[in-house]
């Protein structure tokens, strides 16, 4: 399913199948699902994103995911394409879990370094400067 996604495969489907469906083919001339993982995102219900997020997420190409042999552990891999952002193309994030009490025990991401001014979490704030005049 990554490679439809990103568009390196691309589905087939029967005559049947598009009768029983009703798929019309319609030419777009994308290859793959555009914004297929910003809108995964956006509609779940784990994450919370605002306006900013859905931005930096139009970059967000392949999230990939990677279990420890032997282990609960786990780490998710999101890779993203360049953009105005920040300059790495893959950020992650990992999951520590207890393994007797199967709850997770701690999490471990990647630093993102945000391009100048690009920070989302950072509010910039102006300063209105009064006049003091004395008469």
């Amino acid at each position: 399913m990554g490679k439809i996604i990103l568009g390196q495969e691309n589905p087939t489907v029967t005559a049947e199948e598009e009768k029983t469906y009703e798929i019309k083919e319609q030419a777009n001339g994308e290859n793959g699902i555009p914004e297929y993982w910003k809108n995964v995102i956006m509609y779940c219900n784990f994450f919370q994103v605002n306006e900013k997020d859905k931005e930096i997420l139009s970059f967000l190409k392949n999230v990939t995911l990677k279990l420890t042999e032997n282990s609960l552990d786990f780490t998710v891999n999101f890779h993203f394409d360049k953009n105005d952002f920040f300059n790495e193309e893959t950020l992650f994030k990992t999951y520590v879990y207890d393994e007797t009490t199967f709850e997770p025990v701690r999490a471990n991401a990647s630093v993102v370094n945000w391009k100048e001014g690009k920070n989302p979490s950072l509010r910039i704030k102006t300063k209105k400067i009064k006049s003091k005049n004395f008469i």
